[in-house]
This record gives C-alpha cells, structure tokens and sequence, in this order.
C-alpha cells in the first residue's frame, strides 16, 4: 500500500488563496458549529451546515480543478442512509429529517474539503478554530468572570458548561499534536499550542474531556516511541498495564480522588435506564436524532426509569447508537470506526503525508469521549469524523483511483473528454 507524498501534488493546482479560504472556513466550522452562548438562538445547524457547504463549493469552483476521484467509506454512506430514513419510524419525524440533513450537508462539505485540501491545511483550521475557542474564554475571564466560571470554579468560557467548552477544546488537540508547522521555530510554536490546548482541557474540570486527552496523550507518545525502538513501546505498555490494575484495585479512591460517586455522578443509573428501553425497538432503534425529542417514548421511559430526571441522550454513544438506530445502526457505526483507526494505523506505517496521524489520534479522541458522554453525535464531533473518514478514504490505496476493496470503498469518476481540436488541427489530422 501506498499513499501520497507529502507535498501532495492534487493540491498543487490551487491557487493560492485556496489553502487559506479552506483553513478559515474549517475554524470558523469548528468554532461555531458547537454554539457558543448567546449565538445559538442566532442560527440553526441545519443554516450553517448548508452555508459551511456553499462556502467549500465556492472554493472549489474558484479553484478551477476538476475532481477526478472521489472516494468515500461504504460505512458512512450507509449510516447516513439509516439516518435519513429513520425519519420513516421516528417519534418525531420532521426533527429526525432536519437533523439526519443537517449531518448529510456536513458530510458533504468534509468530502469536498478532503479532495481539494491538504491534510494539514485541515489540520491548520481545526487548531486556529480551537485557538480562538481557548482565546475568546481567556478573554471572557478578564471582561466577564461571572460568566466564565461554572459553580464550581471550572472554566467554561464561551460554552455555558464546563463539559462543552472542555470538549471544545479537547477536539482540537489531536490536530494540533498531528500539524506541521513548516517555518522556523515552529516546533516550539506547536509545543505551546499543545501545551495551551491541554491546559484549557485541565481547566474545564470536565473528567470525561480529561480522560480523552490522556488515552490520546498515551496513544501519540506510544507512536512516537514505536519509530523508535519495539522496546521502548514495550515499556509504555507495561507501565500503562500497571496503573490500570492499581486503578482497579483502588477504584472508589480513584473515583473520590475525581470528585465522582460510585455511580459516576449519575451515569451508572442512566445506562441501566437506557438498557431497559432498548429491547423495545433492539433492530433499528427508535429513529435517530440530535437529541431525544421531548415525549418520545424512548424518552418518557428513561424519564420515568430516573425517577423524573430528563436526559437528551444516553452519555455514551454505543448506547446512543443503540437506542436511535438499534443493532443494525451500531454495527455500521462500529464499521466506521473501525475504518478510521485502521486507516490512522496505515498511515502511520507509512509516513508521508503531513498531519497523517492526526487520523488516528482524532479517531481516539472520538473513542475514548463517547465512553461517558456524547462525540460524533455533537455536530462538531461529527464534522471532526466525516474530515478523518474521508481523509483516510483518500488515502487508503496507492491511487484513489482503484480503491483495495469495492465492499470497503465507493468511488465516483469523473470522465475525462477529450479537448476539442481547432480546425486548423483537424486538417492536420485529416493529413
């Protein structure tokens, strides 16, 4: 298996503005695609996924290339063709179409940045989207510290919940991790992005944002050490083995020294509650959206399982998956994943792609938040896994042209026509 060499050469058409437009659009995406307070009465995800959409198209017409390949997971294709006519048995069948649209528009936009977008220009939005998320809270604290501040004394900036804005933040992390800054000092300048980005993650108090960061942390010393020496990795794992089996044996002094219960602030009880419902509808779930729709009766029944408490989702995504799309939407969720982190992995066996690990790690970083809360489910997190799935689409085989598989991947070809010959020419031919 091959890939393409780092300079990228399909991207070498672009003029030169394209690279940044690209780069601008994708940190705007990411900045107000998980709404910040006092912007989410201003616009709906479904305006602002079709206006992210028009805003790629407009740079891909500016561009003047032509896209010959395109190829796309089989997986993604199919999940979004659940999402989509789940609206067919959904509670609410009008907010389960909006929804299933809005992720089908973003999908679209991330199929058409990956084509005509280096990896790292991507990968310089996400970061520069993640920067002012971290920046404009930083600023809030000075002007606004009422506002700043969970109850706690948590940051959650722009974002009204420390969750959110760890999330936020968390999101950019692996991009920041996996980019390259081409210009003299910029492994400092990319030290203390990270170093910034995982401070703010710390800051959140979000355990769940905290825990992603460190399995993503692990993950990327873990490569860097491979590239080293198999020993050197060895070693990580042991001592990776070793804390996890002290954690264990001292669970409840591991949960008091995170400040959660027994039953992790409540999570425990709403996964009983969520697995009672789901043999109601085991198959193909009770239709797929956002968040539950209030007085469905997935909802009622968690509702009335938690003694009154409402939830908007399951805080963790198998059962989410489960209960919107049942066994056969997991299965193909589960295929996805699979195809991201296996196609991070054959990227990073062969490194010649800028930014080629950011697919992996980001695939982590999905993984690992969607144990206790909500990842892909999250627009911004579902944006961040529509730009890896396509990437690694891109990239699976030597020429994109001629996928491995036809059962793993679908390819679109656009047909080459022949130029027309001048007149001149065609007497010369006819010679």
């Amino acid at each position: 298996m091959g890939v393409t060499h780092s300079s990228e050469p399909e991207a070498t058409e672009n003029s030169r503005l394209t690279q940044p437009l690209l780069a601008l659009v994708i940190a705007l995406a990411f900045f107000l695609l998980f709404p910040p307070v006092g912007f989410e009465s201003r616009y709906s995800l479904l305006e602002l996924s079709l206006v992210i959409l028009a805003a790629v198209l407009l740079i891909s017409a500016h561009r003047r290339a032509v896209i010959r390949v395109v190829v796309v997971p089989t997986a993604l294709v199919v999940l979004l063709g659940l999402m989509c006519a789940s609206a067919a048995w959904s509670f609410a069948s009008w907010e389960t179409a909006r929804d299933a649209l809005t992720f089908v528009v973003l999908a679209l936009a991330a199929v058409f940045v990956v084509q005509i977008a280096r990896l790292n220009t991507i990968l310089i939005g996400i970061v520069a989207g993640g920067l002012v998320a971290l920046g404009g809270s930083l600023a809030l604290i000075v002007l606004a510290p009422e506002q700043a501040f969970y109850h706690t004394g948590a940051v959650q900036g722009f974002y009204g919940t420390r969750n959110g804005f760890g999330y936020v933040i968390l999101a950019a992390l692996p991009a920041a991790m996996a980019v390259r800054l081409a210009f003299r000092g910029g492994f400092l300048v990319k030290a203390a992005i990270v170093l910034a980005l995982a401070g703010g993650v710390v800051a959140s108090d979000s355990k769940t944002s905290i825990f992603a960061m460190l399995l993503v942390g692990l993950v990327w010393v873990a490569l860097a050490l491979l590239r080293r020496s198999w020993i050197y990795l060895a070693v990580l794992a042991v001592g990776a083995a070793i804390v996890g089996v002290a954690a264990v044996a001292n669970f409840g002094r591991v949960l008091d020294f995170l400040g959660k219960d027994q039953t992790l602030n409540g999570r425990s009880e709403i996964w009983s509650a969520v697995l009672s419902v789901v043999p109601q509808s085991p198959v193909l779930g009770f239709g797929w959206s956002r968040s539950w729709p209030a007085g469905s009766p997935h909802s009622a029944a968690v509702v009335d399982a938690l003694g009154g408490v409402t939830v908007f989702h399951a805080h963790n995504e198998v059962l989410n998956w489960l209960v919107t799309l049942g066994a056969v939407g997991l299965i193909v969720v589960v295929a996805l994943y699979t195809f991201v982190l296996w196609g991070g992995i054959r990227m990073y066996s062969r490194p010649t792609v800028d930014g080629g690990t950011w697919i992996l790690l980001v695939g982590v970083m999905l993984v690992g938040r969607g144990l206790t809360d909500i990842s892909e489910t999250s627009p911004q997190g579902w944006l961040m896994l529509m730009l890896a799935a396509c990437a690694a689409a891109k990239y699976w085989s030597a020429r994109s042209a001629n996928p491995t598989s036809r059962l793993v991947l679908l390819s679109w070809h656009q047909r080459q026509r022949a130029p027309r010959l001048n007149k001149e020419q065609e007497m010369v031919n006819s010679e």
